[in-house]
C-alpha cells in the first residue's frame, strides 16, 4: 500500500470521526427536547455509535480496500444533511421531521457490513483457508441480522409511529382516488401505458359482449367501447352464466338499436342482471357471485360503464365461440382500459371497502410506513408483489394471461389497493408523483414481443405458467390458448399442443428437476381431450427447457384427432407442410395428437435407482454412460425398472463432448409414450448397437 493510500485513507478516517462527534451532538440536543424524542434520541445515539465503530474498523483495516471510499463519502453527505433542529412534532401532512430515517439507517449498516464482510471474503480466496485475515480485527465478525431487523427496527418504527399525527387509512375505498390514478396515467404515462400502434397488430380483437352498467345488461361490443376487464378466481359453486338458454334474459332483447346501445333496460323486466323490481337504480341480481356484484357497483362508482366479465360476456356451453374467445383472450386483456383483480379470494369471497355494500376493508391498526417516509414506498412495492404472489390469485392458470397482456392493474384485497402499470406503483393515501414517465421498465410484469420468435421469452412464461394451479387439468392449454395466439404471428407456423413449430425439436426436450404430474381429467366425457405426453402441457409441475444448440436426429410428422393426413412439422432444420399420404396404420382406438418419426432405438440398464429423480444409465463396460430424468416419481428398487427404451432424436455438446438427447418412452400397444428425458454419450449410444424403428409417439 503506498503512502499516497495511507493518507487519503487518515483524511477519510478524521472527517468521518468529525462528522460522528457532531450527530452525537445533535442526540445531545435532542435530549432536551420531549420524552418521546428522547427516547429516539437515545436510540438513534446508539446506533450512530455502533455505526461510527463500524467505520473507524474499516479505516484502520491494514488491507484498506478503495472501494470504501464511495461508501465513505456518501455517508459523509448523509450525515451533513442531518438538520441541526429539534425533531418537528407539528410537521405539516407528508413531512416526517426525522433526521435519519430507518431506511437511511438500513441503508448505512447494509453497505458498512458489505465492505466489511467483502474485503473478509476476498482475503479468505486469496489464503485459501476460512481463518481470520493477518490483522483483521474480530469484531468484523459481528452478527448484524440483529441490528438490521430485530430490536432496533422495532423500536425506530414504533417511536415513529407514536411521534406521528394518526393517518390510519380509511375504511372504505375512496373512488375519486383511484379515479385520479387512472386520470393521472392517462395523462403521463400515454407513451408507455396507452395503447400502442405496434400492439394493435398483435392484438387486433375485441370482446363479443360487454356489461353495460348504466343498463345492467348484456350488450354486443362496439369498438369505440372503452371497457374494464375483470381477472378473479372462478371458485367451484354454481352461479349466474351466459349460456344457450339464458343469453336472451341477459341481453335487453329486441329493445336495442342498431350499434347494439341499450335503450331501456325496464322493457325486459325479467332481464338476470337485475332484481325482479326492475327498477333502474337496483342493486344488481343475487344470482350473481358477491365479487361480481361487488365489481359491478365498484366500476360503477369509477364513473366507467362498461365491463368485461369472462362468465357473462362468453357463452359458455358454446364450444366453438368458447375456443375463439379463448384463443383471443390476449387481444382482450391487451385492449381493457383497466384490468381490476380480485386478489383475496375467489368469485363468492366477495370484495371489501365498498360503502354501504360490503365489510369495511381490514386495514392493520397503525400507519402505514410508506406515508411516514416516502423512501419506505419501495418496502410497500415489495409488500403488494408479495402479497400479490401469495395470493390465490396468482396461483391459478387461469389469471396467468390476464396478469400478463393488462397494460394497468388495480389491485383489490382485504386490506389495501394497489395501482400498477408499466410506469409507477402507486398506494392509497400516498401522493401521486405529477410529471411525465421517463421510465423505460416494467412495473406491470408484461410480454414483450420482439420482431423474430424468441425462445427465452417463450420459456419464461411458459416456466411459470405451469406451477399453477388448474381446478380442471384438461384446460391446460386453453388457459395458455391467449399467450399462444399472440405469439402466433411471430413464431412462424405456431404452435402443436403448445410447443412451438419453429423450436419443435429444442422444446421437445423440456425437463423437470423435480417430479411433475400426468394431468388427468377432472370432469371426463367422451369429448375430453388430454394434450400429449410428449407436451409439457400434460404434465403439471415445475419444468425448463434447453438453452444449448442441438442437431436434430429425426424428422416429426403430426397428426391430429384421428385423421388419415400427416404433416411435417416445420422447425428451424426442416421444411414443413409436406404431406405424406400412407401414414403409419394405427390399430388402437382414438388417439389425437400423434408424433411419428423414423428414430434410433437402444435399451439400456439402469443403476441403483436409489438416486431418484435421476436415473443412472450403464454402458456394456457396467460404466456410468448417461442419465434419464423421469417425468413422475420413480420407485426405488431396482427389480422395478431394471432397463429403459431409448429413443435418440438429437445431438448437442455438453462440456466439448458429444452426447445424444434421447426420450425414455414405455409402449401400450403400437402407440409409445414419454417417461422421461435425458443425455447418452454418443459413444456409449453407438455401442448399443441401436436399432432404427418407426416410433408412434401419444
Amino acid at each position: 500500500m503506498s503512502s499516497s493510500d495511507v493518507w487519503e485513507m487518515g483524511d477519510e478516517h478524521r472527517a468521518l470521526t468529525e462528522l460522528h462527534a457532531r450527530v452525537l451532538g445533535l442526540c445531545e440536543t435532542l435530549r432536551r427536547t420531549t420524552p418521546v424524542e428522547k427516547q429516539y434520541a437515545r436510540v438513534l445515539e446508539a446506533l450512530l455509535a455502533e455505526i461510527g465503530r463500524r467505520c473507524s474498523l474499516i479505516g484502520t483495516y491494514p488491507n484498506y480496500n478503495p472501494s470504501l471510499k464511495p461508501f465513505l463519502i456518501d455517508l459523509e453527505n448523509k450525515l451533513q444533511s442531518v438538520p441541526t433542529q429539534p425533531l418537528n412534532t407539528t410537521a405539516e401532512k407528508g413531512s416526517s421531521g426525522y433526521h435519519l430515517s430507518h431506511e437511511d439507517i438500513k441503508e448505512i449498516m447494509y453497505n458498512a457490513d458489505r465492505c466489511l464482510y467483502g474485503e473478509i471474503r476476498k482475503e479468505r480466496r486469496l489464503s485459501g483457508n476460512a481463518h481470520t485475515p493477518p490483522g483483521a480485527p474480530p469484531m468484523l465478525y459481528i452478527d448484524t441480522w440483529g441490528i438490521q431487523h430485530g430490536p432496533w427496527r422495532d423500536q425506530i418504527e414504533h417511536i415513529r409511529n407514536s411521534l406521528l399525527v394518526n393517518r390510519h387509512l380509511p375504511d372504505w375505498i375512496q373512488p375519486t382516488e383511484l379515479r385520479q390514478w387512472i386520470d393521472q396515467c392517462d395523462a403521463q404515462h400515454a407513451d408507455h401505458c396507452g395503447p400502442q400502434a405496434a400492439s394493435e397488430k398483435i392484438f387486433p380483437h375485441r370482446p363479443k359482449r360487454l356489461v353495460d352498467l348504466e343498463h345492467m345488461c348484456i350488450i354486443p361490443a362496439e369498438s369505440h367501447h372503452r371497457y374494464v376487464a375483470l381477472s378473479y378466481v372462478w371458485g367451484t359453486g354454481s352461479s349466474l352464466q351466459s349460456l344457450k338458454h339464458s343469453l336472451d334474459l341477459l341481453l335487453i332483447g329486441d329493445s336495442r338499436d342498431v350499434k347494439g346501445e341499450a335503450k331501456n333496460a325496464s322493457l325486459n323486466p325479467k332481464n338476470l342482471l337485475r332484481h325482479a323490481t326492475g327498477n333502474s337504480n337496483s342493486i344488481v341480481s343475487e344470482s350473481l357471485p358477491p365479487t361480481i356484484r361487488h365489481v359491478l357497483e365498484l366500476v360503477r362508482r369509477l364513473g366507467e360503464r362498461y365491463l368485461w366479465i369472462d362468465s357473462l360476456c362468453i357463452i359458455q356451453d358454446d364450444g366453438n365461440e368458447k375456443a375463439e374467445e379463448l384463443s383471443h383472450m390476449g387481444s382482450i386483456y391487451a385492449n381493457a382500459y383497466v384490468t381490476i383483480v380480485a386478489a383475496g379470494g375467489n368469485s363468492y369471497t366477495g370484495l371489501h371497502g365498498i360503502e354501504n355494500i360490503t365489510p369495511p376493508m381490514e386495514r392493520p391498526n397503525k400507519t402505514p410506513l410508506y406515508l411516514v417516509a416516502p423512501k419506505a414506498a419501495s418496502e410497500e412495492v415489495k409488500a403488494a408483489h408479495g402479497y400479490i404472489s401469495r395470493s390465490m390469485w396468482n396461483r391459478r392458470a387461469w389469471t396467468f394471461q390476464e396478469q400478463i397482456f393488462s397494460r394497468r392493474l388495480l389491485v383489490l384485497s382485504e386490506a389495501r389497493i394497489t395501482w400498477e402499470c408499466h410506469c409507477a406503483v402507486w398506494f392509497e393515501g400516498l401522493e401521486v408523483v405529477q410529471g411525465q414517465c421517463k421510465k423505460k421498465r416494467q412495473v406491470v410484469p408484461g410480454l414483450s414481443f420482439s420482431a423474430k420468435a424468441n425462445m427465452k421469452e417463450y420459456s419464461k412464461h411458459v416456466t411459470e405458467y405451469n406451477r399453477r394451479v388448474l381446478t380442471y387439468p384438461e384446460d391446460a392449454l386453453d388457459a395458455f390458448a391467449g399467450i399462444l395466439g399472440a405469439l402466433t404471428g411471430i413464431f412462424a407456423g405456431g404452435f402443436i399442443c403448445g410447443l412451438p413449430r419453429v423450436f419443435f425439436d429444442t422444446t421437445l426436450l423440456w425437463y423437470n428437476e423435480i417430479p411433475v404430474e400426468l394431468r388427468k381429467p377432472a370432469r371426463p366425457t367422451s369429448g375430453t381431450v388430454m394434450p400429449p405426453t410428449w407436451s409439457w402441457a400434460a404434465w403439471s409441475g415445475s419444468i425448463e427447457f434447453p438453452e444449448n444448440d442441438i442437431h436434430p436426429l429425426a424428422d416429426w410428422w403430426y397428426r391430429e384427432n384421428n385423421t388419415t393426413t400427416w404433416e411435417l412439422i416445420s422447425s428451424q432444420h426442416s421444411q414443413g407442410g409436406a404431406t405424406v399420404l400412407d401414414p403409419p396404420v394405427v390399430e388402437e382406438d382414438w388417439i389425437p395428437h400423434l408424433l411419428y418419426a423414423r428414430v434410433q432405438r437402444a435399451i439400456f440398464s439402469t443403476m441403483d435407482m436409489d438416486s431418484a429423480p435421476v436415473i443412472y444409465l450403464k454402458g456394456v463396460a457396467d460404466d456410468g454412460v448417461g442419465a434419464v430424468t423421469p417425468c413422475a416419481p420413480m420407485p426405488t428398487s431396482p427389480a422395478d425398472g431394471p432397463t429403459l427404451e431409448l429413443v435418440a432424436v438429437s445431438e448437442s455438446s455438453i462440456n466439448g463432448e458429444l452426447a445424444t438427447n434421447v426420450l425414455w418412452v414405455e409402449r401400450n400397444g403400437l402407440t409409445a409414450y414419454r417417461k422421461g428425458v435425458g443425455r447418452v454419450l454418443k459413444s456409449a449410444w453407438q455401442l448399443q448397437k441401436p436399432e432404427m424403428i418407426d416410433l408412434l409417439l401419444g
